[in-house]
């Protein structure tokens, strides 16, 4: 008779740009943005939008993706019983889970 085993767990952090209407008004934002304008200034900052209220998308973006990391763990395991009952004859049984939250 023989058993056998293994296990993982593994941590992971996604940092992810809004779906639905924040998206679009991202799109609608680096369409609409005057394109002479820069995306940082020498300080590094974003620069807004010149003659308009429209915030630059590249920062609204950022700062989505910042502010809202979306973590995930996962653990994967693995055991198997293997027996030879008589000669030339193996039974081998597995059993695996596979766990997100």
């Amino acid at each position: 008779m023989e058993v056998g085993e293994n296990i993982s767990i593994a941590k992971s952090t996604q940092y992810l740009v809004g779906e639905g209407a924040t998206s679009r008004v991202d799109l609608l934002s680096a369409l609409s943005m005057d394109p002479t304008v820069p995306l940082l200034d020498s300080a590094g900052n974003y620069v807004p939008a010149r003659y308009s209220d429209i915030q630059n998308p590249i920062a609204s973006i950022n700062n989505i993706s910042k502010n809202h990391p979306y973590n995930n763990w996962s653990v994967v395991g693995a055991t198997y019983l293997q027996i030879k009952p008589v000669k030339g004859l193996i039974l081998k049984s597995n059993l695996s889970i596979d766990l997100n939250f």
